[in-house]
């Protein structure tokens, strides 16, 4: 049984080496990578936190002691824990409003990290033999299981602080675009979604050890969670290294609160630019635009880009994204009515209709309608026949 679990903890040991490894390899490719510089980096930081935990579980559970000596059994520095969720949601708000530079108070959101890191060298420094006895007798006893508690509901609280960032982040793109690049924004929410298991294993394990085996679990059950870290390491960071430059961040104005007060706009007066507004895109298609913005709209309309989102939030009920895209299924239905499929195929008729992607067409025709274009196109022409 001994042998068994020898073995298998030695090629368990070898996955966590591998994806250490490829762990650092791309948080060096991120360190340099443009655009979105600054952003790249938190994460690239946040990956050799994960890679540099796996070096230390692989040290502490193998017999590599015995090639380098005692010393190196207890590299308790390589655990930064306490910066998992800091860096998570230093990197969110920063791929979501790129051109905000960070304040003295959000660098802070480090400092907890940075303490427990100076703790760890501190005793990491000691004669050898009182850093045996102080991590037997204090450490691993008391200090260590109020640190994972602390670090992995710290995480949570991150990653649910983070979820709030992108989640604002995409309502804001679509208020100010009609048909916005939601690469970044879909990516990211992948992203959460990964981190949310792994945080729930954490979690899961961290109370298991914790409160009911009294810090006793032997390392060989965390070795889901560990591989996980390897795996996180390495995909995140491939992925971000190669999809940063398909992905397009905007600065887009903060979405107002919808609010019952009239002190910024009379009700009556939003109604009126309501109507107005409606009137503007009969009469100048501005729908047609597939890059249509919501500040181009709001200068001729002749109000700030906020007004315009209380004229569609308050008196239309309506986003921007949906009051545009409305205006443009409609013009595909006429188009189809019309017979224009006749001539032109129905991925043309929606690119004339200001729709600039197959995907997006289908999703947003589906939200409108009920059926696909092609479901739409079909029952036509059976009323038709």
């Amino acid at each position: 049984m001994m042998t068994l679990e020898l073995n298998l903890k030695t090629g368990l040991n070898i996955l966590l080496l591998l994806g250490a490894l490829q762990g650092l390899i791309v948080a060096l490719m991120l360190m340099f990578k443009k655009p979105y510089k600054l952003a790249s980096q938190l994460l690239a930081i946040w990956i050799i936190c994960l890679a540099l935990y796996n070096i230390r579980i692989i040290i502490l559970t193998s017999d590599l002691y015995k090639i380098f000596g005692q010393r190196y059994t207890l590299l308790a520095p390589l655990y930064l824990n306490f910066w998992y969720g800091p860096l998570i949601w230093l990197f969110s708000r920063k791929i979501t409003r790129p051109q905000h530079p960070f304040i003295l108070r959000e660098w802070l959101h480090l400092l907890p990290g940075l303490l427990q890191f100076i703790y760890l060298w501190v005793i990491y420094a000691q004669p050898l033999r009182y850093r045996q006895w102080f991590y037997g007798a204090i450490h691993w006893r008391y200090v260590e299981p109020v640190m994972e508690v602390i670090a992995t509901l710290g995480f949570v609280a991150y990653l649910w602080a983070a979820a709030q960032l992108i989640q604002t982040y995409g309502k804001q793109v679509k208020e100010a675009y009609a048909d916005p690049n939601l690469e970044t924004y879909q990516w990211l929410k992948r992203f959460l979604r990964l981190l949310a298991v792994f945080s729930l294993l954490w979690l899961v394990l961290t109370l298991i050890d914790v409160f009911l085996m009294q810090y006793q679990m032997k390392f060989i059950y965390f070795y889901p969670y560990f591989l996980m870290i390897a795996f996180l390491s390495y995909f995140i960071g491939f992925s971000a290294y190669f999809r940063s430059e398909q992905m397009m961040v905007v600065e887009v104005p903060k979405v107002p609160e919808k609010t019952t007060s009239t002190s910024l706009v009379d009700q009556q007066q939003l109604i009126t630019q309501g109507q107005q507004l409606k009137d503007l895109m009969q009469t100048q298609q501005l729908y047609l635009k597939s890059t249509l913005r919501a500040k181009e709209v709001a200068d001729l309309l002749g109000v700030n880009v906020q007004t315009l989102s209380l004229v569609l939030n308050q008196g239309l009920g309506v986003s921007f994204h949906d009051f545009v895209n409305e205006w443009r299924v409609n013009h595909v239905k006429s188009r189809l009515a019309s017979d224009d499929i006749q001539r032109i195929s129905l991925l043309g008729i929606a690119k004339e209709s200001g729709f600039n992607s197959e995907t997006s067409f289908y999703r947003i025709f589906k939200k409108f309608t009920g059926v696909t274009p092609k479901g739409y196109l079909q029952s036509l022409k059976k009323s038709q026949s």
